[in-house]
């Protein structure tokens, strides 16, 4: 039950939950209301957009996260090979400028030649569990604001480019910023995983 407590918390979504854990959506909002009544404790409060946390279950889920999110570490850590010291484990999610991150790979390879590393993509949706649970040494995604449970710095930014139509209002503009799109519907690609989280 807890899991799909937190995968609808780090959603705010009952469906983007179900499709991270490749679950029914039925099978996640029925997890949480057995949750809810076994606390008897309303934890979300749902509308059209999606779910929220209220107040009660803000504070009941950051304190039982940090438990649960101790013993998936403490299994994990039985498992892992002690051996394997020399591995430094990276997780890309949503990541572009690639020719920065290679050239970045490349320098560190040079400066500590007996560090081996291992990349593998993440999807969007299971990035935030990844860093909890520690399966990654490193993380490379978009901007995640700030975390209790991870350290975090921006390393670079990039400029994100709007297509309008030859008649639009702001087409004479060199440069817009987010304030001037306010309101605006957008067409954004989201590709298999869906859009980042925060888009």
């Amino acid at each position: 039950m807890l899991t799909y407590a937190f995968a609808a918390m780090d959603h705010g979504s009952l469906r983007q939950a179900a499709r991270a854990l490749r679950v029914q959506e039925s099978s996640v909002s029925r997890n949480v209301v057995k949750l809810e009544q076994l606390l008897d404790m309303q934890l979300f409060e749902r509308d059209v957009r999606g779910v929220r946390l209220t107040k009660t279950g803000r504070a009941w889920i950051e304190n039982v996260r940090a438990h649960y999110d101790g013993l998936l570490d403490a299994f994990a850590e039985g498992v892992r090979d002690n051996k394997d010291a020399k591995t430094l484990r990276i997780g890309l999610c949503w990541v572009t400028g690639g020719e920065f991150l290679k050239r970045l790979m490349e320098r560190f390879g040079k400066l500590y030649p007996d560090v081996r590393l291992t990349i593998e993509d993440v999807p969007s949706g299971q990035y935030l569990s990844a860093i909890r649970r520690r399966r990654f040494d490193l993380m490379f995604t978009h901007h995640i604001g700030t975390s209790k449970f991870c350290s975090s710095e921006v390393f670079w930014q990039e400029r994100l480019f709007v297509l309008l139509p030859s008649c639009h209002s702001l087409v004479e503009r060199p440069v817009l910023r987010w304030s001037d799109l306010a309101d605006m519907p957008l067409l954004v690609p989201v590709g298999v995983e869906g859009p980042p989280s925060d888009l």
